[in-house]
């Protein structure tokens, strides 16, 4: 199917396959992969930059730089088209950066080693800023947002509000 010949002010409007929006990849086909996979990469980046300067650091410093540098999940509270394994990978990537900080071998259970250092797993992660994103659109006085946020189609059909409501099934 063509994309449809949109004029501003008699100026045809390009149509993009893919575009970057403040950082978060927008598709066409609506799918989220591409921005989980920047996330990933992102993540990795960081990650081994922090770690390669401050694995000598006590255990209070690294689980602050871990929190700071890591559990920041832009865009995620938009993310609701994936191939689950792609998920994982970012579950993985997230987890792989705190075993390297930590010098954590593998085999040992992250849902332990996060609760002990009272730090949140990466769905826990995402699943905390959706929540907080929820809260604030639920807060907002735009009118915008709150036509389209009770509007039969957002509650009904939309996908990301299926997302929000049962993240990761």
């Amino acid at each position: 199917m063509a994309a449809p010949v949109l004029l501003l002010n008699g100026n045809h409007l390009p149509f993009f396959d893919r575009y970057k929006y403040l950082g978060v990849f927008i598709h066409n086909d609506l799918s989220d992969e591409s921005d989980i996979k920047r996330h990933i990469r992102s993540l990795y980046c960081r990650g081994n930059v922090f770690t390669k300067n401050f694995k000598s650091c006590n255990t209070i410093i690294k689980n602050r730089l871990f929190v700071t540098y890591c559990s920041n999940a832009y865009g995620a509270t938009l993310w609701c088209n994936f191939p689950k394994p792609v998920f994982n990978k970012a579950i993985v990537a997230y987890n792989d950066i705190y075993r390297q900080l930590f010098g954590i071998r593998r085999g040992i259970s992250m849902t332990a080693t996060y609760a002990e250092n009272k730090l949140l797993s990466f769905k826990d992660v995402v699943l905390s800023n959706i929540v907080s994103f929820r809260k604030r659109i639920n807060r907002s006085h735009n009118m915008i947002l709150y036509a389209i946020t009770r509007s039969v189609f957002f509650i009904n059909d939309s996908s990301i509000n299926k997302f929000w409501k049962n993240p990761f099934e």
